[in-house]
């Protein structure tokens, strides 16, 4: 079971929502590991301004990688998945200012 990723600021006002959906993610490949720099959730855009934690799991015989990243606003969990090649964005953390700018209401999913 995956923790909650840590907020970026330490808010009280900040929302947990567990989101579980696939995303478009420009990667760089650097020696022995990937950093994801930019993805793509609905029609947004986000950059990658930190990556704060980076683990592994085994599920059977693929390695699935976590990313705890964050931007300026808010915090999200990332996953990629060695045999099938693909991303998802699993978690998010954000300010309750944010979501009421983008439109979302006040209550996690």
């Amino acid at each position: 079971m995956l923790l909650p990723p840590v907020c970026p600021s330490p808010h009280t006002n900040m929302i947990y929502e567990k989101v579980d959906q696939p995303v478009e993610v420009l990667a760089a490949f650097r020696k022995d590991r990937a950093e994801p720099m930019t993805f793509k959730w609905g029609n947004r855009y986000y950059q990658v301004k930190k990556i704060n934690l980076v683990h592994t799991e085994r599920e059977g015989r693929e390695k699935v990688y976590y990313f705890s990243v964050s931007d300026d606003t808010a915090a999200f969990r990332l996953s990629f998945r060695s045999e099938t090649l693909a991303w998802r964005l699993e978690e998010m953390c954000e300010t309750t200012l944010n979501r009421k700018r983008w439109g979302k209401s006040d209550t996690a999913t």
